[in-house]
């Protein structure tokens, strides 16, 4: 029997055989779907930690190779029935949706890499006052101190290798590439992206770090509604992670209290009011943006696409 070929609409492409992201193309997880992505992942984070702990804890390997080990295994483990399901789901509904796509307006994608970098770190920026009132009302735990020295003091290229590749390709699949691009087939896109950036912040397991990533996970699910590029956000995120990473390594932001230690007052305000600016500067552009598809600027895909 003939297999149903299914005519691809927009500006998709067909994914080559070892394309990352074709593997995910036909599975497009609603709320539930999402809330047991992310249940599940952390789950997963738990248990090998415990697995890797309890294998490695004389020091076998190090504190740093064990975090490296634990995130990398946990979204292997999560990812790799995803796509076995994806694959199963592409003869049941025909069509699926590209994980990147391609629809930046003008003055195009080129643009957008400097643009969507710098706006990226300036919301970052434009959100640290929000970071410092949670860590004065709500004092960080022993171990989130714990964690933040170690990264301070730990080996920087494994550190490095987690936080600004695996972390910014994997977490952008999941949160982005897989969640919202299924949120937004089933909700207002609205509703789908603040959904997927509580999930984005749940995922970081603590308030201190979780409230500023929820309003940076929204920056960037506006980002992918708006251009369709999963390979922007990831670049975005891998950048700011690359720059908090750096000030972390830096001796005399590591030794400060606040940004007042470094800054005079007015430094400090001028820091945050220009980043606020860039981000500004980065919605008022995606704004400008077509929205080519009804649900956003994602780009259908057909069956054709496995073969």
């Amino acid at each position: 029997m003939e297999r149903k070929r299914i005519i691809r609409t927009g500006k998709a492409r067909k994914p080559k055989s070892f394309d990352l992201f074709s593997l995910f193309t036909f599975l497009l997880p609603g709320p539930w779907g999402a809330l047991l992505l992310t249940g599940g992942l952390m789950l997963l984070q738990v248990t090998f930690a415990l697995v890797y702990a309890g294998l490695f804890g004389a020091g076998l390997i190090g504190r740093d190779a064990m975090l490296l080990l634990t995130y990398a295994t946990s979204f292997a483990v999560l990812l790799i029935p995803c796509a076995s399901i994806s694959r199963a789901n592409a003869f049941r509904q025909g069509g699926g949706i590209a994980l990147n796509s391609g629809h930046f307006g003008k003055p195009g994608a080129l643009a957008f890499i400097p643009i969507g970098i710098a706006g990226m770190i300036g919301a970052a920026f434009a959100l640290e006052p929000l970071s410092s009132l949670l860590e004065w009302m709500f004092p960080p735990s022993e171990a989130f101190r714990e964690v933040l020295s170690g990264m301070a003091e730990g080996n920087i290229w494994l550190i490095s290798l987690q936080v600004c590749l695996l972390a910014p390709v994997m977490e952008e699949l999941l949160c982005r590439g897989l969640i919202l691009r299924g949120l937004l087939q089933r909700m207002r896109p609205g509703w789908a992206i603040l959904l997927s950036a509580f999930l984005f912040a749940l995922m970081h397991g603590n308030l201190w770090q979780g409230v500023p990533a929820m309003l940076l996970g929204a920056l960037l699910g506006f980002v992918y509604y708006k251009t369709g590029s999963l390979l922007l956000t990831m670049l975005m995120h891998a950048a700011n992670n690359a720059f908090s990473l750096m000030l972390i390594k830096t001796p005399s932001y590591a030794a400060a209290s606040d940004w007042t230690d470094i800054l005079p007052l007015w430094g400090y305000v001028a820091l945050v009011v220009a980043g606020a600016l860039l981000a500004a500067l980065l919605v008022w552009m995606l704004v400008r943006i077509p929205r080519e598809h009804l649900r956003g600027n994602l780009d259908p895909v057909g069956i054709d696409s496995l073969f």
